[in-house]
C-alpha cells in the first residue's frame, strides 16, 4: 500500500502534534490546599504539580496528541493507495479495452455479462479528472477505439459505451491489448488500461500480455461462474452438393457445455418442411444427429437447425446453404505423363450423362476455382501439396494418379506435408512392366463402391489384365485402405483415411499397359466412385458457402454481371451493393457481415447464390479464467469498477480522521471530568 499527502504544502502544520505534549507538560496546575504543620506537605505539592519532571496523566496526553495529530492529518488530505501507481497526482491516460464478444451475451440474472461490463467500465471513467484522457476499445469481432487517440471527452465515450452491442464473433485479446498499448506509448504521465470481459478460457487462455513496465494493466471479470450451455456446433450436408432426386444427408452436431445431463430437442428446416428428433446429452459430451432430406429440384436451400429450451439462445440455431445440382462437374487435370489417363477420364466422365467434366492444364491448379464437386489429378508428382489440400478442406475430393516420376516421399506426405528424406524414399516409385499380367481383387468388398455391382448385374469392377503400374507398398502411402488391389498386395486404388477425401489410383488406363478401360465396367465403376467420393465426409471443414461473423462475404461470377446490379440482403432484410474486391480477378464482396443467418446474392431481385454466417463454436463453451490465471497474465484483478478507482483515485481518509479527531475529543473530555471527579 502506499500513503499520500494531498496537501503537501501544509506540511509544517505537522508541529502542532507537538503542543498538547507541552502544553500537558508545562502547564500549571492548580494545588490543592492543604493544612500542614510541616514541610512534608510542601515536598508533596510539588513532586504533584511540576509535571515537566514525571508526567502523571497518561491518557489525557495520548488522546489530547491524537486528537490534534487527526486533525493536522484533515488538513493534509491523505489518501491511501491499494497499489503502487508512481505519482499519483500526474496526469493520468486510461484506455478501457471493453469485450464485446458473443460470450459477453450470456445473462447472469437479470443482466447480461456484457451489460455488467459496461456498468463497470462507465464507473471507471467517472472517475476521472478534466485533466485525464482515456479510450475505449470495443473488442469485439474487431478490435476498433472510439477515438484514433486518447482524449479528454470522457461524457462522449460514456455515451458509445451505453449505445455498444454485444457482437456475434470471437475476440482476439492479445490484438486488443496490443492497440491500447499503441495508443498509451508516447503520453505523458500514468497509463493504465483497464480490460472488462468475461475472460472465456477458450479466447483468453495461452494470452501472453506484452504490457510494458510502465502501463498498468488492471483487469474485471464480470464471469461471476461457469456457465451451462448447450450450443448446435456443427451442420454439413452429405454429399456437400447432392444431384437432383439424391437423398442428402444433414448431419448436425449438438455438445453439452455443462456438468449436467441436458435433454434437449432439435428441429430442423427445410423450406417449409419441418422435423425434429430428441437427444440426451451427458456431461461434457456431444451428439450427432442425422435428418434425411429428398433433393427434389436442382436449386440452392437454407438448411437450419435449431435448439429449444436452451439458456443461451445465440447459439442455438445454424444455417446451412445447399447447392443440389442437376450435373456434377469434374476437374480433369493433366501434367506431363498423364493426358492419355486424363482424356480417357474425361471421355468417361462424359458418358455417364449427370457429369460433365472439364479438361485444365497444370497451371490452373495454381489458381483453381472452387466450383468443381471433384478434382481428377492425372500424372501430378505431389509437388506443392498445399494446392491440393486446399480443395480438401473446402470438401472437394480429389482423385490423383501419380505419375512415374513422383518421390516416394510424396506419395505419403500428400496430405501431412512431412518429406521424410531417409534413403531410397528421395527417388521415384518405381515403374514395373511385365509380360505376364497382373490381376486386380476387390480388397474391400463392403465399402459403397461396390454396392451396385453386388447383384452382379453391372459386372465385376475387378476385370481385366494389366502390364504396368507402380510399385508402392502400403507404408509409402497415407494411413487408409486399399478398395483394389492387385495379387501380390499391392494397392491398386488406395482411399486415405481422415476427413479428406483422397483417393491414389495406381491402375494405368493406356490400352498398350491395361484392359481395364475397355471393359464395360469401367464408366460405371468410375461413376461411383465419383458419387461415393462425395459421401460420408461429415467430418470435414466447413463449405465454401459458410463464414464467420465479420467476415466479407466474397463471389465470382461465372458470367459477365454488372456490379451496379448486384445487391446482397441481409436476415435483416436489408440489401446493400456490392463492390469489386481490390484483388480483381473478377471477385465481388460484400459485408463484413456481422449478422446470423442466411444472406443472398441478388441481381436485381432475383437470387443468384446464397451464403450463411453461423456462430462459431468456440464461443460456446463460457468458462471462465480463475483469478490466478488472470493474474498470471501480469494484471490486477479487481471485483468491480469501483475497485479499479479506489486503486487509481486511492481511498480518500479526511473524513475518517475528521470523525476519528472527534471521537477522541469526546474521550478526551471524558477522561478529563473523571480524573476531577476522583481528586
Amino acid at each position: 500500500m502506499s500513503l499520500f499527502l494531498s496537501n503537501l504544502v501544509l506540511w509544517p502544520l505537522l508541529a502542532l502534534i507537538a503542543v498538547p505534549v507541552l502544553i500537558h507538560l508545562f502547564a500549571r496546575a492548580r494545588p490543592p490546599v492543604y493544612e500542614f504543620s510541616s514541610v512534608e506537605f510542601i515536598r508533596r505539592i510539588l513532586k504533584h504539580t511540576l509535571r515537566v519532571r514525571k508526567p502523571r496523566d497518561w491518557l489525557l496526553l495520548i488522546l489530547r496528541t491524537l486528537a490534534v495529530a487527526l486533525l493536522v492529518f484533515v488538513f493534509l488530505r491523505p489518501m491511501l493507495f491499494a497499489h503502487a501507481v508512481g505519482n499519483p497526482f500526474q496526469k493520468r491516460n486510461v484506455v478501457v479495452v471493453l469485450d464485446s464478444s458473443a460470450s459477453m451475451g450470456w445473462a447472469e440474472g437479470s443482466q447480461t455479462r456484457f451489460a455488467v461490463a459496461c456498468a463497470e467500465a462507465s464507473e471507471t471513467l467517472a472517475g476521472l479528472s478534466g485533466r485525464d484522457a482515456a479510450n475505449v476499445i470495443l473488442a469485439g469481432m474487431k478490435a476498433r477505439p472510439v477515438f484514433p487517440s486518447v482524449g479528454p471527452n470522457i461524457a462522449y465515450l460514456q455515451g458509445e459505451i451505453r449505445r455498444a452491442q454485444v457482437t456475434a464473433g470471437t475476440v482476439d485479446p492479445g490484438t486488443a491489448l496490443q492497440l491500447a498499448v499503441k495508443l498509451l506509448q508516447g503520453r505523458e504521465g500514468r497509463k493504465e488500461i483497464c480490460v472488462f470481459s468475461d475472460f472465456q478460457a477458450s479466447n483468453w487462455r495461452g494470452v501472453a500480455a506484452e504490457i510494458p513496465p510502465d502501463i498498468g494493466l488492471t483487469c474485471v471479470s464480470v464471469a461471476k461462474s461457469d456457465a451451462p450451455n448447450c450450443a448446435i456446433t456443427r451442420l454439413v450436408a452429405d454429399p456437400v452438393r447432392p444431384l437432383q432426386g439424391e437423398d442428402v444427408t444433414l448431419v448436425c452436431e449438438v455438445v453439452n457445455y455443462s456438468e449436467q445431463t441436458q435433454r434437449r430437442t432439435v428441429v430442423l428446416g427445410v423450406e417449409e418442411n419441418r422435423s425434429s428428433q430428441e437427444t440426451v446429452l451427458p456431461p461434457w459430451g456431444r451428439a450427432t444427429l442425422r435428418f434425411r432430406h429428398r433433393v427434389t429440384v436442382p436449386a440452392p436451400f437454407v438448411a437450419t437447425v435449431s435448439l429449444t429450451d436452451d439458456a443461451f439462445p445465440a447459439d442455438d440455431r445454424r444455417w446451412l446453404v445447399v447447392e443440389p445440382r442437376d450435373m456434377l462437374r469434374v476437374g480433369v487435370v493433366g501434367f506431363e505423363g498423364g493426358d492419355v489417363t486424363a482424356a480417357v477420364w474425361s471421355r468417361a466422365v462424359r458418358a455417364l450423362g449427370w457429369a460433365r467434366a472439364d479438361m485444365r492444364d497444370a497451371a490452373w491448379l495454381g489458381n483453381p476455382s472452387w466450383d468443381y464437386d471433384v478434382v481428377m489429378l492425372a500424372g501430378w508428382n505431389g509437388d506443392d501439396p498445399a494446392r491440393v489440400r486446399r480443395f480438401l478442406g473446402k470438401g472437394v475430393p480429389v482423385i490423383w494418379c501419380p505419375g512415374t516420376n513422383t518421390p516416394v516421399a510424396r506419395l505419403s506426405g500428400v496430405l501431412s506435408n512431412v518429406v521424410s528424406s531417409a534413403g531410397r524414399k528421395l527417388e521415384p516409385v518405381a515403374w514395373q512392366r511385365q509380360a505376364e499380367a497382373w490381376k486386380l481383387n476387390i480388397a474391400t468388398p463392403g465399402h459403397a463402391l461396390f454396392r451396385i455391382f453386388g447383384g452382379g448385374e453391372y459386372g465385376d469392377p475387378a476385370r481385366g489384365v494389366i502390364h504396368g503400374r507402380l510399385f508402392m507398398k502400403a507404408a509409402d502411402l497415407p494411413t487408409g485402405s486399399a478398395l483394389l488391389a492387385y495379387s501380390d498386395g499391392v494397392p491398386a486404388l488406395w482411399a486415405c483415411e481422415g476427413d479428406s477425401p483422397l483417393y491414389v489410383w495406381n491402375i494405368p488406363i493406356d490400352k498398350t499397359l491395361s484392359s481395364w478401360a475397355a471393359q464395360g465396367e469401367f464408366v460405371p465403376f468410375l461413376g461411383e466412385l465419383i458419387l461415393s467420393s462425395r459421401c460420408g465426409m461429415s467430418g470435414l471443414a466447413r463449405p465454401g458457402n459458410e463464414y464467420s461473423p465479420g467476415q466479407m462475404l466474397v463471389w465470382r461470377p461465372e458470367f459477365l454481371v454488372r456490379v451496379e446490379d448486384v445487391r446482397v440482403r441481409f436476415p435483416d432484410g436489408a440489401a446493400l451493393p456490392a463492390k469489386v474486391a481490390e484483388t480483381g480477378g473478377g471477385l465481388l464482396m460484400a459485408g463484413p457481415a456481422e449478422q446470423l443467418g442466411s444472406y443472398a446474392w441478388l441481381i436485381r431481385d432475383k437470387v443468384i447464390k446464397r451464403d450463411a454466417v453461423n456462430f462459431v463454436p468456440m464461443e460456446s463453451d463460457l468458462r471462465p479464467l480463475s483469478t490466478p490465471e488472470i493474474k498470471a497474465m501480469g494484471a490486477l484483478v479487481g471485483a468491480s469498477g469501483r475497485a479499479v478507482r479506489e486503486w487509481q483515485d486511492g481511498i480518500t481518509l479526511w473524513p475518517m480522521l475528521l470523525a476519528a479527531g472527534l471521537l477522541i475529543l469526546l474521550c478526551e473530555g471524558l477522561v478529563a471530568a473523571w480524573k476531577r471527579g476522583v481528586r
